[in-house]
């Protein structure tokens, strides 16, 4: 008991001491750590300017007012250890006192009052902080305002685009605007940074004095600008009740009622005339100066290139003020009138063909005008027939007129020499002017020797050859003329576009190249032989590549004697596949095996099958034989099959008994090889019946 005593009286004793030691050591450490938070309390930072914005130049501080706390927290070093932080970048500091640093900042940028702050530390651990905004400044150079020229008092409508960052740094910033003291909340205007003030002018002034403020939280913040009255005024729309004074083919008048025309007394108006047509150059129209009188203002527009044309014109006027307004457009379309086509189309001398097979049917081609030389509705072309004999009588002749081409039928070619005359026409006349083609009277034979041969465009389809004409006597140049195909038909050109042409010297061996990017089996192609003027007889006309499919006047097809040799080799490789392939299905489909009835009814143990299939021979009658014998050699087998007894097999599904049941012993057969006698004719299986060793004993159902 005594010794269970003293040692309670040891433990108690432990315990006390360890919880004095506990006590005293938390006490030191906290007193360390309330002498360390009262050194943090001697420390401060602070910025030289309040209310910041944009462009503002300030200072950071960060100070102590106790030498203690400095050599407490940052040692022996004292001030040499402090140094600044913003975003966790060190920053340039300069060393003010024995306890006090400072960073410099020339130009403030944007930022909201919690997104940027400094920091001052010391031996990595952060002492003091500080968070201050820098608001936007309103630095406006876009701001313009309008009203209308109008009675007054006028609405002005003013616009600005406000600092980029002003929503980031303070969203609740607002704009107000104020004139002649008055003063309007400002909007935003669509998505961007717009934003619209509008007003109300009290009279007319020679400048317009406007304060623009921005409210945020740091304040007020405001912006003067002074407007002239040239730089705000719209000046009403032109052409107000208009009425066209003049108009023919080439120029058009215009008169409209101006009002206020003595409200700019004293101010120069400028006038922006504009001719909307891409197709026509401005320089080359002349439009007159605006004359005004008493409130009416005309203009007049000279040397519209072509009649019967829908042209758009388009007026605004200004002050002749820099930055001034354009007044809101008139914009007037209309048609100049009609006439009769200026002129023909362009024809080439040798610009005709006569089909050999149809020798009194010929084909004219000329250069279509384009659309904006039509100069009136119902537009066409007049072909007109006459002989060289006597050339101010009209052939009738049966005439069939395209855009691009003629063709004229019941003509006797051989009879005469002629010429076709083609003028433009629309419904207020044809074109005084004419194109006349000379056709030379010519026989077949010597027409064909007049034109050129062989046609082609090789095989690359790089570029067009042809031969000379037989006849090669004053023979000067070639014409080679191409056309874009007929969608429908490709022996014809197409009408909506042009005939193209390039000459070409007298050659030998001719061919053409055509320009860069031009496809030549997207085109159609002729040539026409050019002989010198003292020819008696001429040309025979434009030979086009593949017209006919014969050698006159087409391309002529060369054959590739290695390609016909490939595909006749690979014919002949292929037929003799589709030989060898049919024998071997008809053979195979000869082919039969005969099984005895109730052979697949018999489930053997182990079976070896040894058979031997028939060949055939290709010959009917011998076929026909064998199936006889097959037949009869099967009747024997069934005769024999019907002696044995199969046992039956059961073909459904069944619930194994419950009790165990003695195994049945079961006959086997044996299949042997084919017997050779009479009793098993060749060809047959025979199956002879086996006795089994007997099972004995229970087996166990699944």
């Amino acid at each position: 008991m005594y010794v269970y005593m003293r040692a309670m009286r040891s433990t108690h004793f432990e315990m006390r001491n360890t919880v004095l030691v506990s006590v005293f050591l938390a006490s030191f450490w906290c007193t360390l750590c309330l002498a360390e938070y009262e050194a943090l309390d001697h420390f401060h930072i602070e910025v030289s300017r309040a209310n910041l914005r944009e462009g503002d130049s300030y200072n950071v501080t960060c100070w102590t007012d106790s030498l203690a706390a400095l050599n407490q927290l940052c040692g022996a070093g004292g001030v040499q250890r402090l140094y600044m932080q913003a975003s966790r970048t060190n920053l340039t500091v300069s060393i003010l006192n024995d306890t006090t640093i400072y960073h410099e900042m020339p130009s403030a940028q944007p930022m909201h009052g919690r997104a940027f702050g400094y920091e001052c530390l010391c031996n990595g651990a952060s002492i003091v902080s500080t968070f201050f905004p820098v608001g936007v400044r309103l630095q406006v150079v876009d701001f313009s305002c309008r009203f209308e020229d109008a009675k007054f008092p006028a609405l002005f409508n003013c616009s600005f685009s406000r600092p980029p960052m002003s929503d980031t740094v303070d969203a609740t910033a607002n704009y107000t605007l104020q004139h002649d003291g008055r003063t309007v909340a400002c909007q935003p205007v669509g998505q961007g940074l717009r934003m619209q003030c509008i007003g109300r002018l009290n009279n007319f002034q020679k400048a317009f004095n406007f304060t623009l403020r921005l409210h945020d939280q740091l304040g007020e913040h405001s912006q003067r600008f002074q407007l002239r009255r040239e730089q705000m005024i719209v000046l009403e729309r032109p052409g107000a009740d208009f009425n066209v004074t003049s108009l023919n083919s080439s120029s058009i008048c215009l008169e409209w009622s101006a009002k206020r025309s003595t409200n700019h007394i004293g101010y120069t108006i400028v006038w922006s005339k504009l001719l909307l047509n891409d197709n026509i150059n401005n320089a080359s129209v002349l439009w007159t100066d605006v004359k005004q009188a008493t409130n009416r203002e005309s203009v007049c527009l000279y040397r519209l290139p072509h009649p019967y044309q829908n042209y758009t014109i388009e007026l605004q006027r200004r002050y002749n003020y820099s930055g001034a307004h354009l007044s809101p457009s008139f914009v007037y379309s209309f048609y100049t009138l009609p006439e009769r086509p200026a002129r023909p189309p362009r024809v080439w001398p040798n610009g005709y063909h006569i089909d050999p097979r149809q020798p009194n049917e010929l084909h004219i081609y000329w250069q279509p005008l384009p659309q904006l030389e039509h100069n009136g509705p119902g537009f066409t072309y007049n072909v007109t027939v006459h002989r060289s004999s006597d050339p101010n009588r009209i052939i009738p002749a049966k005439v069939a007129v395209d855009s691009n081409e003629a063709v004229i039928s019941d003509l006797e070619l051989n009879s005469d020499s002629f010429t076709i005359v083609v003028r433009s026409q629309n419904s207020l006349g044809s074109s005084l002017n004419s194109s006349r083609i000379r056709i030379p009277w010519l026989l077949a034979p010597r027409r064909a020797r007049r034109v050129p041969k062989n046609l082609d465009t090789g095989r690359r389809m790089r570029h067009l050859t042809w031969d000379p004409p037989e006849e090669q006597m004053l023979l000067s140049s070639y014409t080679v003329y191409w056309c874009s195909w007929n969608i429908t038909d490709h022996t014809r050109c197409n009408e909506g576009l042009a005939i193209e042409s390039a000459e070409v010297e007298r050659c030998s061996q001719c061919q053409y190249e055509p320009p860069a990017g031009l496809l030549i089996d997207a085109y159609k192609w002729a040539v026409s032989a050019n002989y010198d003027g003292r020819d008696a007889f001429g040309s025979g006309g434009m030979s086009w590549l593949e017209w006919y499919h014969r050698p006159l006047m087409t391309a002529v097809v060369q054959s590739d004697h290695v390609h016909n040799i490939q595909g006749i080799i690979a014919l002949i490789i292929l037929g003799g596949f589709i030989y060898f392939l049919v024998r071997k299905v008809r053979y195979m489909s000869n082919i039969k095996v005969d099984l005895p009835e109730g052979l697949q009814s018999v489930t053997p143990a182990l079976t070896t099958v040894g058979q031997e299939l028939p060949l055939l021979t290709t010959h009917m009658q011998q076929e026909q034989q064998q199936r006889e014998e097959r037949q009869e050699e099967h009747d024997q087998q069934t005769n024999l099959n019907a002696r044995i007894h199969y046992p039956p097999v059961l073909y459904a599904n069944f619930r194994p008994l419950d009790t165990l049941v003695p195994a049945q012993p079961q006959d086997y057969v044996r299949i042997s090889k084919r017997a050779a006698d009479l009793a098993n004719p060749s060809g047959y299986i025979c199956m002879q019946p086996t006795q089994p060793v007997k099972v004995t004993g229970y087996v166990s159902l699944p």
